[in-house]
Order: C-alpha cells, then sequence, then structure tokens
C-alpha cells in the first residue's frame, strides 16, 4: 500500500452494494442527518452526562446504537461541514477553518465558498429521485461580505432554510434577556437572501424542525423518498435559553446556559422524532443519524476524558458522540447497544449512504471516504481501513489555553500522531489505552513515528492547499482551478524550492505558473497562463503549459501506416494532425498520484483508440523543483501494442515575465548544426538543413529578432511565419545534454534547456494575437511568448530516416527534460 491511501474510486465496490440495503422495502429509504453544532462527546446524558438530560436523543439510542469512536473531519465548522457533505477532505477545497469574510478568508489562504461542482451527497440522491432538504445551518458560503456565494440550492437540495451562514431563504435569531430586552443577531444577514423571518433563538431549532416536517410531508404526497439535513444553531454560542431559564441558567456561567440550550435543543427535537415514530410508513423506512460537526467550547460542552476541545486535534476537537436509528434497518441484535470500537469518519457516511440507498456512484467520484454501511446497521464492526488524516484550523495555533498546537493528525488502528507540517514535534499515543493523550510513545516507538509522520507529512503535500498565501509572485486562488471535467477533479497545486515557485493543474498536466527571480531578486512569472481553469478552457491558444501527446507535434494527413495498417487520426491544424489530436493530453485530467513541496507525479492512461492511436498507453510524468532551480520534467510511458509516443510540455516562455513585451531582445543560442525544413503547412519536406548561412544559425546566440526582417525574403520564415521549426540537436541520442539558453538581458533571467531528446522545436509565439487576456489582465500579444519543446522530429511516423518514436509492449519510453534558471550580471 502506498503512503498516502490512493484516492478510491468506489464505483466497482458499489456494484455489490447497490440496493443491498433498499431491495426489500416498497421504496428507497429516507434519511435523515442531525449534525449539531459544538457538542461535545460526552454532552448527550446517553453518552455519560450527568448535568444535563437529553431524553429525546436518548430514546434514540436505547433503540438503535451508539458510536463512540466517530469522527468529524475538523475540528471547526466549515470544514467539517464540507467533509459530510461530499465525502472528501475539505482541505480539496481549501476550506480549512471556518468562513468568515473575504478578506479574512483571503489571508488564512481560503476559498469563500464551496465549490458548487463538488461531489455533494445531496446531489447524488436527488438525480437518483430523492426529495433533498436542507434546514439549518449551513457555513460553506454566504456569509459576512461574502454576497455572491452559491444558493444552497445549487448543491442539489430542493428547498433550504438557514440562518446567516448561507444563501437563500432565512431563519434569523432574536434574542431576549431575563430583563426582557429584545435583539437581533446578524441583523444585516438579510442581504444574503431573502425571505427572512426573525424568530427567538431560543425557538429557532423547532422552527427548522417545522420545516423539515413540512417538507417530509410534501414529499410523502409526491412518493418520494428523502434526504434531510437537520443541522440546528444549537448549542453554539453565544446562549439564549428559553426566558423563563435565562435567568437560573445564567447563575450557572457559560456551562449552565450552554446546558439549558442543550436541553431546549432536545425538546425541539421530539416534534421530528415523533413525526417519524408515529408515522408506520416512516418509522419502518427511516434512518436517523446525529452527531456533532466537532468538539465544545472550552467552559461549555464536554468531552469526558478526551483532550482538547473545538479547533484542537486532540480527541476532543474532533471526536464526536454518534446516534443512529432506524428500526427498519438496524440489525435486531444491535438495538440498543453501544460500538466501543468501530472507527470510522464523516467523509465515510458519504459512500455509505449512497451504498445504502442503492444509488449508484457518480461516474469519475473519487471520495476519501469508505463504505461502512455494515457497520452503521449493526451487522457488523469493521473500521475503515485507511487512516483518517487532519490538518489544523490555520488560525489557531494557540486556543483555549494551548500554545503551540500540532499542525496535522492522523488516526489509524488503535493509534494516533500529531506533529508540525515539517513532521517535527510528533506525538504518539497508543489511544485505546491512553484515551487523554498524555503518555507520548514517539520515542518509545520510533520506527512507528518515522512511518506515520511520513505518511500524514505526504497526505498535507499532496492536498491542493494554499499552505502560503504568498505561495506564487502572481494571485492565484486554487479555488478558480476546482472543477470536474470529463467526471474527474481539477486542481491547482503548489510546488516550491529555495527561490522559485511554480503552479500546476492536472488539467492536462499544464505549467500555470513559475516565478523566478531577476538579479535584483524581483519574482517575476515567466510562464504565460491564465487565472481560472474556465479561462484555459476558453481560451484561443489551447496548449498553454500543457502536456502535449500522444504524439507532439504535426502528422501529416492525419495518417500514418504501423505494421501494415493506416492509421486515420482527427485533423485540428488545417490539412494536418497537432499535438495528439483535439482532445489530446492537453485537454484531459490527469490523475494526481503524489505531490510533495517540490514536485507533482501525474499519471494518465490513454486508452487504445484514442484520437485514433493504437494500443494502451499508460503514462507518468513528475515535475521537480530541485535545488539547482531546476524544473525537471521525467516522462515515462508503455503500452500494450505497438504505437508511436513523442511526449513534451508546451509552456510559452517570457523571461521578462508574462506581459514583458516583446521577445525579439531575448538572446537564444540552440546547440544544432541543422534544422528542420517545412512546407506551408510546417510538415517535414524531409531532409535536415544546415543552419550556417541562414536565419536559423543559433549556434553563437542572437537576439530571436535579429533575422525576423528576412521573412518575406525567407520561404522558411515565410511557411512559419517566423519561427516554427524543428532544430536536430547536436548530440548523442539518449543522453542528456544542453540543448538551449536564452537570456533577457534586462532582467538578467537565464533559462537553459538540458534534454536527451534529439530535437527541439523552437516556436516565437507567431500566432498569438491579443485576444486572449493573461493571468495579469494583460492581452497575450503577437510574438511576446516563445516555447522551446524538447521532442523528436515532426511527423516522425511517416519519415523513416527520421529517429524513431516507435514504442514496443515490453519497453520502456523514458526521457527528461530540464529547464534550469539563473540569472547573469
Amino acid at each position: 500500500m502506498s503512503i498516502v491511501k490512493k484516492l478510491i474510486f468506489i464505483g466497482v465496490l458499489f456494484l455489490f452494494t447497490v440496493d443491498c440495503y433498499s431491495k426489500n422495502k416498497q421504496s428507497k429509504p429516507n434519511v435523515i442527518l442531525v449534525f449539531i453544532d459544538d457538542m461535545g462527546w460526552e454532552d448527550l446524558s446517553c453518552f455519560g452526562n450527568a448535568d444535563a438530560q437529553t431524553p429525546n436523543i436518548d430514546k434514540l439510542a436505547s433503540e438503535g446504537i451508539c458510536f463512540e469512536q466517530f469522527y468529524v473531519n475538523s475540528p471547526i465548522c466549515s470544514p467539517s461541514r464540507v467533509a459530510i457533505s461530499t465525502g472528501q477532505y475539505p482541505q480539496r477545497y481549501n476550506i480549512t477553518s471556518y468562513l468568515a469574510h473575504q478578506k479574512d478568508n483571503e489571508e488564512r489562504g481560503m476559498a469563500n465558498w464551496l465549490n458548487p461542482e463538488a461531489p455533494m451527497l445531496a446531489r447524488c440522491l436527488k438525480e437518483a429521485g430523492y426529495a433533498t432538504g436542507h434546514f439549518g445551518k449551513w457555513h460553506m458560503g454566504g456569509q459576512r461580505d461574502v454576497n455572491k456565494a452559491p444558493e444552497i440550492t445549487e448543491y442539489g437540495f430542493d428547498e433550504s432554510l438557514t440562518n446567516f451562514e448561507g444563501m437563500g431563504a432565512k431563519l434569523l435569531p432574536l434574542t431576549k434577556d431575563e430583563n426582557g430586552n429584545v435583539g437581533k443577531i446578524w441583523e444585516n444577514a438579510e442581504s444574503l437572501g431573502e425571505p427572512v423571518t426573525w424568530m427567538q433563538r431560543s425557538e429557532i431549532t423547532s422552527g427548522f424542525v417545522d420545516a423539515a416536517i413540512s417538507f417530509m410531508e410534501k414529499a410523502q404526497n409526491e412518493n418520494k423518498p428523502f434526504y434531510i439535513n437537520l443541522w440546528p444553531d444549537d448549542v453554539h454560542s453565544p446562549y439564549w435559553p428559553p426566558f423563563e431559564e435565562y435567568g437560573l441558567a445564567k447563575e450557572a456561567g457559560k456551562r449552565g446556559l450552554y446546558l439549558a440550550v442543550l436541553e431546549a435543543m432536545d425538546q425541539q427535537f421530539a416534534k421530528l422524532f415523533d413525526f417519524i415514530k408515529n408515522n408506520k410508513e416512516l418509522s419502518e423506512n427511516t434512518l436517523i443519524l446525529i452527531c456533532s460537526d466537532n468538539g465544545p467550547e472550552k467552559d461549555a460542552g464536554r468531552a469526558g476524558n478526551l483532550k482538547g476541545y473545538k479547533t484542537h486535534l486532540y480527541e476532543g476537537g474532533i471526536r464526536s458522540s454518534m446516534v443512529v436509528w432506524g428500526p427498519g434497518f438496524i440489525n435486531k441484535n444491535a438495538k440498543g447497544s453501544r460500538n466501543k470500537e468501530s472507527v470510522f469518519s464523516a467523509i465515510d457516511l458519504v459512500p455509505s449512504l449512497l451504498s445504502f440507498t442503492g444509488t449508484k456512484v457518480p461516474e469519475g467520484a473519487n471520495y476519501d471516504g469508505e463504505n461502512v454501511i455494515a457497520t452503521i446497521l449493526g451487522e457488523a464492526k469493521k473500521s475503515r481501513e485507511s487512516p483518517i488524516f487532519y490538518s489544523r484550523p490555520p488560525d489557531r495555533k494557540n486556543y483555549y489555553g494551548f500554545e503551540d498546537l500540532p499542525d496535522l493528525a492522523m488516526r489509524h488502528g488503535k493509534w494516533k500522531l500529531l506533529c508540525d507540517y515539517d513532521g517535527s514535534g510528533p506525538e504518539l499515543y497508543n489511544i485505546i489505552d491512553d484515551l487523554g493523550e498524555t503518555n507520548n510513545l514517539a520515542t518509545t516507538y520510533p520506527e512507528l513515528n518515522k512511518l506515520m509522520t511520513e505518511q500524514v507529512v505526504q497526505w498535507w503535500n499532496s492536498m491542493p492547499v494554499l499552505k502560503d498565501k504568498k505561495q506564487t509572485c502572481v494571485n492565484l486562488n486554487a479555488e478558480n482551478f476546482q472543477k470536474t471535467i470529463d467526471g474527474k477533479s481539477v486542481n491547482l497545486y503548489f510546488l516550491r524550492n529555495g527561490d522559485i515557485t511554480m503552479a500546476v493543474t492536472n488539467f492536462g498536466g499544464r505549467i500555470v505558473s513559475l516565478c523566478t527571480p531577476d538579479i535584483n531578486g524581483t519574482m517575476a512569472d515567466v510562464v504565460l497562463g491564465f487565472k481560472s481553469i474556465d479561462e484555459y478552457l476558453a481560451a484561443n491558444e489551447a496548449y498553454h503549459g500543457a502536456l502535449i501527446g500522444r504524439v507532439g507535434n504535426r502528422i501529416a494527413g492525419g495518417q500514418f501506416e504501423l505494421d501494415g495498417k493506416t492509421y486515420d487520426l482527427p485533423l485540428n491544424n488545417g490539412p494536418n494532425h497537432l499535438h495528439g489530436g483535439p482532445k489530446g493530453f492537453h485537454n484531459q485530467v490527469w490523475d494526481v498520484k503524489s505531490v510533495s513541496e517540490n514536485s507533482i507525479v501525474l499519471t494518465y492512461l490513454s486508452e487504445d483508440g484514442e484520437m485514433g492511436y493504437p494500443g494502451n498507453l499508460s503514462m507518468v510524468v513528475e515535475y521537480e523543483l530541485t535545488p539547482k532551480n531546476e524544473v525537471m520534467m521525467k516522462y515515462t510511458a508503455t503500452t500494450d501494442k505497438r504505437t508511436p509516443v513523442n511526449l513534451t510540455n508546451h509552456a510559452f516562455f517570457n523571461l521578462g515575465g508574462e506581459a514583458g513585451g516583446s521577445i525579439n531582445n531575448h538572446i537564444l543560442t540552440i546547440n544544432a548544426d541543422y534544422y528542420t525544413a517545412v512546407d506551408e503547412t510546417l510538415i517535414p519536406l524531409g531532409e535536415n538543413v544546415p543552419v550556417n548561412g541562414t536565419p536559423f544559425d543559433f549556434r553563437k546566440g542572437k537576439s530571436i529578432g535579429q533575422d525576423l526582417g528576412m521573412q518575406q525574403t525567407n520561404e522558411q520564415l515565410k511557411n512559419g511565419m517566423g519561427y516554427d521549426h524543428n532544430f536536430a540537436l547536436k548530440k548523442d541520442n539518449g543522453r542528456m545534454s544542453l540543448a538551449a539558453i536564452v537570456v533577457e538581458t534586462k532582467s538578467g533571467r537565464k533559462m537553459e534547456v538540458f534534454t536527451e531528446e534529439p530535437g527541439i522545436q523552437f516556436y516565437g509565439g507567431n500566432f498569438f494575437d491579443g485576444s486572449d487576456t493573461g493571468k495579469l489582465g494583460k492581452p497575450l500579444n503577437y510574438r511576446e511568448s516563445f516555447a522551446l519543446e524538447t521532442q523528436h522530429f515532426p511527423d516522425s511516423p511517416n519519415h523513416k530516416d527520421f529517429p524513431s518514436i516507435l514504442l514496443n509492449p515490453g519497453e520502456t519510453y523514458q526521457t527528461q527534460t530540464i529547464y534550469k534558471f539563473s540569472v547573469v550580471e
């Protein structure tokens, strides 16, 4: 097993589990998820609270199952809600703490709202015929001054009623103290959506309950199963118990107020529970799950013997009491039982409930959660197999009297590890024997400590989180790259070494940004690109920063013959096939195998027949930033059928920075005595021509623009509208050697290109026309960028005298290219 669990595509698993719990029912089962706010592990009386009583939840517990080792996936509100809604770690969406004002979110490197294309449980169920409703707190976008967030109904809900932290219809709280003074909380939340209803804060849970019951009645009348989120504001501060109890509760301090609110909430749940129980059809066909979003505030709720509070990665912050009720589904031998051994978490609820409802997993969905529905229903006591990983809210390093709190945590089996982002300060606990996390065993079990530290750090580095808001020299927001394309998730990843930073998206394996210092240490982005995935999809220039294949460059007429068979490829460049066709590798979503601080590994399987090419081609591409300020690109591929392969990267550079003006003053050196002459469609004429005495002689270095004035008289420059030609490098094939050098004299930036490839395609930005707008908001103009694509020669399958690009089964395609950056005086 790899160190970090690969994202699990569980569609195959579901072929065996779909309908296993609903097939004997007249209709699909109903599901209600009750997600209480800021409740401690011990706060329900069925979990040991002797200071307050929760008889209505306790009654469900006595007829269902209590789970003692259930975890949520964050110790704070918003990310916990993202996890339980999507089945994925919230770090994938740059939601790592509570969502607040736009400025606060930006300063913490966070999104302003959850990407509406996230794989929401509600959307899956709605598409399967469910009525879906959200009633209560949302807090996944649409709060404070974030007034452009999607409405809750855009996430797969037919109907919603929320509080001040969500877009759409609202139920907002009035307050009344012991003196009868009435106030409003978050009055300005009216600006975030209408209609707005005001209700006493102490009764507001009943308002959400009434809305949920009305929704259930409507679904019943329409013969539709329902899925409901009932997510109350309770028991979050400020605490406003019923008016008649306020004075006495206040005398008992913060905890007294908290307990009064807890008891009032339980009483308001009674109407919902009675509605289900008194309707035989519903009572036998409804599953209710009750848990909390995170641990309690200090001096309010309690977590028993567990260490820590809300915002902490210790058990008190992330372990939640959980009650599951469903007489028609729970194993009769498990009713009224306590499951003390099964370890699973909120992300596991999504795949589990999809299985339970007989709902197929969306094609391409990748969940971090696992299907544990048998455990939830008391049929088994199996734990999730993979570790549960955590990161600390970035704004909570010191909180509730704890200083220098750990940044990361993981739970696996009986072991719990906490450490900082770099793996330092490890704390290792046997959590079964040491609930209070008091006996650090990191030095007692050094090998286990090392293994788990490596696991959690690698997991953290694999997350597309803005770990440092100054990750690049341009303002890139990973949220703008989160999209589902062809059923696969697209994200943006940040890499760094000592001096340079790089951003890569797995859509086309594109280099989005590459920031390098000039002679004065000033950073600039030297790669052209865009600030969002939608801009890449809409761009006139299709290849910005992309991985190119199956065959880079042109193939004449879109045809080649191999082993006596003619293969026809789609034409996408006049009469020719270019860069693997319209759905070449530049337009595919690559899988992310691993990410570290300075590298990312991408994989892609190009199936037999894709874009007309033979054979299943399995590829691995690694981008690595080395300590020498190099971008190292390693390409590996294997095939099950003989096929041509010619991979490269198509980054467009301007060493003066994006929008840095003409590249004509860049000094270019190419280590080549010959270049490949082409016809007017840029197909090779069949021979490599000496560069000596031509505008193509860059052996001693010259400005790119020096000979462009000859374009009208030089046939080759005319055919390419400038430079768009392959140079046959002076080298032994297969050996890494210097291919080209580019220097921009004003900034002093120097770029050296090393490769194992026999050729390099030099393109001078001849077809840019300013119609695309780059990351800096400026047009990408004619001859303001260049590309140096290391590769085999164009149209190689049709030229037997060119170095072969054929790959046979049993062979491994391997090649490397390096872009090295430095400065010159």
